[in-house]
């Protein structure tokens, strides 16, 4: 009220808010808030009218409301702010008249405001739980409705309370219902609302120990990298579990409960002996990794959260043994399918979640990923790789609950993945607006100025921040440069943190010539500049560059660029080449393990002599996919020379025999004639055991290029008699 007092308010704004405050002071306009807001906004006097008959509004009041628009709006609002400004105003407007209170503000109801309101509905139909189970036996639990008549519980599954409330309905007729809404519809809005409240709550009186964020002691041994003791939901930083901080630093706004929700919930039911696995899919800062946090603060409080950060860490966590009725967090699932050690790790968690021994593993997953992951990239060539095999092994089969209801959902089928929309519905926004946080109320009204009317969870991880601090006029041109060199490291194929030398040798290349004429002392001070910039914390939520940890130690071991900047940059920078500086600054600074995928990006812009030396420095760290590309594509260019065909027979790794194999046949086809010899004599030596189909098919290429010798040697091993049966299970679940 004090900016609109400031701005010399009429005589007839006053008597507005007056009409208005009684109105309110009724309470008939509750159930129509929502209409007369947009009305308000829209000056729809036809919608108007109708929300105000709808509440017994007398046409006098509503045009003093329209007044109220009418006014506000000379105060210079635009008409996308303008709805959370005038239900401010409507509900300071109702406390005019309320001796002894200066401010207000419209809450959602909460779990003993349903209590009540079921309470008053049993009265007004003249019954009680034991006497409502005489007239309609089976139609709910006695305890159960006890439970809800006290408010200490509240029905997940609001079908057998819609049941329940419908024969009441019947049995009241015209009776008074006091509290109680008066039609189903009212009913769902009533509990949602409820679990709203409980949920935050929750999540409020959560307590994280000092320091315990990702660099605190309170983080334990799980930042590290393994998965550290099994902790209740409520003893980790939900930070730490990946979910993204808002503008000014809360961890946790109000939430708001969403469409995805209720069937995540249903699909997280505790009471089924199944394991499963939960795939919660969706763009980056989309409320994902939160609503996973919160279906687990509510669905299994009082059960061990496990988070192994590495494929690595996944893979020991397995071969330890993860305790039964226990959570296993996977934050997002590419850290494990894009890790080079990714394939064992998920080929054990699939035979894991076979059982029945209540293990859950939840994991949140993009569109492009999910689409990857999902699709065979072999498209029917025998022999091809098929980098995704273990990921796809995992997750083809679980069911799309997308779009379906509760009453879908087996929560003892395996598990499903569910989406999670980037935008709030209109009925999110309203649900958002009537929990009145101040830090969701401005999410509201900024992500509506900024012409993205819906998109509450990205401002509030401070996405339109971090697109203007990075895009914005202004930017520190090295700062800049740093950012652009990761987001092309990112989008062409780095999945380990990034290097700082990677990114400081390779920004040279993005900056214009006039910032790169500068003395050697004088370059040394623009770099701390720079990386004070790409580092900044905005808003105390979000950094366009995020420093890594090297595992249990203090320090940095690269970093990490924001996850909304690295999907932004798949589409803005998809078709900008990197410049040639980056090229070189990869090959020599980049980690080994992203040195192949490089290479294959590089080939794909035309860098053909870039992509080689990618290839060569993989192949020397034992990659033999990258071995097999380096002959197959310099032999195309320079058949006569194998050099690359002699490195690739020396430095390939020899502990994936079907990788090996597929090199034997590609040194045959480019004529090298010593190289196969050399290559099948290591294989022999140290063949892998713990993949018999995979030798199989390695002896039989060793008989086809007549290494007789060499398959003689593998033979020994009887590759039949090292199949477990769990290899056996798997590849007949896979094939």
């Amino acid at each position: 009220m004090t900016s609109y007092e400031a701005s010399g308010s009429t005589d007839a704004s006053g008597a507005a808010f007056a009409q208005i405050a009684l109105f309110l002071q009724g309470g008939r306009l509750t159930r129509t808030v929502a209409e007369l807001e947009h009305a308000l906004t829209t000056a729809d006097a036809e919608q108007a009218g109708r929300a105000a008959a709808a509440a017994g509004m007398t046409s006098p009041l509503l045009e003093a409301a329209l007044l109220v628009r009418r006014d506000l709006g000379r105060l210079g609002l635009d008409k996308v702010g303008l709805m959370p400004v005038v239900s401010q105003v409507l509900c300071r407007c109702a406390e005019l008249g309320r001796p002894g209170k200066k401010e207000a503000r419209v809450v959602p109801r909460t779990p003993e405001d349903f209590g009540r309101a079921f309470t008053a509905l049993l009265a007004a139909a003249g019954m009680s739980p034991d006497r409502l189970l005489r007239k309609r036996p089976g139609v709910a639990g006695r305890s159960t409705l006890y439970s809800w008549k006290g408010g200490r519980n509240l029905p997940e599954d609001t079908a057998p309370l819609l049941a329940v409330v419908e024969v009441c309905l019947e049995l009241a007729a015209d009776a008074d219902l006091g509290e109680a809404p008066v039609d189903i519809d009212g009913w769902a809005a009533l509990v949602a609302e409820a679990k709203q409240t409980r949920d935050s709550r929750t999540a409020q009186h959560r307590t994280i120990p000092p320091g315990g964020g990702p660099s605190g002691p309170g983080a334990g041994a799980a930042d590290g990298g393994s998965s550290g003791p099994g902790r209740f939901i409520s003893r980790w930083d939900p930070v730490v579990l990946g979910v993204h901080r808002a503008i000014g630093g809360q961890v946790l706004p109000w939430y708001v409960r969403r469409a995805h929700d209720d069937v995540l919930y249903a699909l997280l039911d505790p009471a089924p002996a199944a394991s499963r696995l939960v795939v919660l899919r969706g763009g980056s800062s989309t409320g994902k990794t939160r609503a996973a946090y919160q279906a687990v603060h509510d669905r299994f409080p009082h059960w061990p959260v496990l988070y192994p950060r590495t494929a690595a860490a996944l893979t020991k966590l397995l071969e330890q043994g993860v305790p039964a009725r226990s959570v296993l967090w996977l934050n997002e699932l590419r850290d494990y399918a894009d890790d080079p050690a990714g394939s064992d790790a998920l080929f054990a968690l699939a035979d894991l979640l076979t059982g029945r021994d209540r293990i859950v593993a939840i994991t949140t997953v993009w569109p492009s990923f999910w689409k990857t992951y999902t699709t065979d990239p072999r498209g029917g060539q025998p022999g091809a790789a098929d980098p995704t095999r273990a990921v796809r092994h995992l997750v083809v089969a679980l069911p799309d609950l997308t779009g379906h209801s509760p009453a879908d959902v087996d929560a003892a089928g395996g598990g499903g993945v569910l989406d999670v929309a980037a935008q709030f519905t209109d009925q999110d926004l309203h649900a958002a607006h009537r929990s009145g946080d101040r830090t969701l109320n401005a999410a509201i009204i900024a992500a509506r100025r900024a012409g993205a009317a819906g998109r509450i969870t990205q401002y509030l991880a401070g996405v339109f921040d971090l697109l203007e601090h990075v895009q914005g006029v202004g930017a520190d041109p090295l700062g800049q440069a740093l950012i652009f060199a990761a987001m092309d490291a990112t989008g062409m194929g780095c999945s380990s943190p990034l290097p700082l030398t990677l990114l400081e040798q390779a920004a040279v290349g993005y900056l214009p010539s006039q910032h790169r004429a500068v003395t050697q002392q004088r370059w040394s001070g623009r770099l701390a500049e720079g990386w004070e910039y790409a580092t900044r914390q905005l808003k105390g939520a979000v950094r366009a560059l995020e420093p890594v940890p090297p595992g249990d130690h203090i320090g940095v071991a690269g970093y990490r660029l924001a996850d909304y900047l690295d999907q932004d940059a798949r589409t803005t920078r998809a078709d900008q080449l990197p410049p040639i500086g980056f090229w070189t600054a990869a090959a020599a600074q980049a980690p080994p393990t992203d040195q192949t995928t490089l290479g294959n990006a590089a080939w794909c812009c035309g860098l053909y002599r870039h992509a080689a030396q990618l290839w060569k420095n993989a192949t020397t760290h034992g990659d033999p996919h990258a071995a097999h590309r380096l002959v197959d594509t310099v032999s195309a260019l320079h058949p006569t020379d194998y050099r690359p065909a002699t490195h690739a027979a020396a430095h390939a790794a020899v502990d994936h025999p079907y990788a090996v194999a597929e090199l034997f046949v590609k040194l045959r086809q480019v004529g090298a004639q010593q190289q196969p010899g050399a290559l099948a004599e290591r294989a022999a030596a140290h063949a892998a055991l713990d993949q018999p189909d995979n030798i199989t098919y390695l002896i039989r290429r060793l008989r086809d290029i007549g290494t007789q010798q060499q398959m003689a040697a593998l033979l020994v091993y009887d590759p039949a008699a090292q199949v477990s049966l769990g290899d056996a299970r798997r590849r007949l679940s896979a094939a």
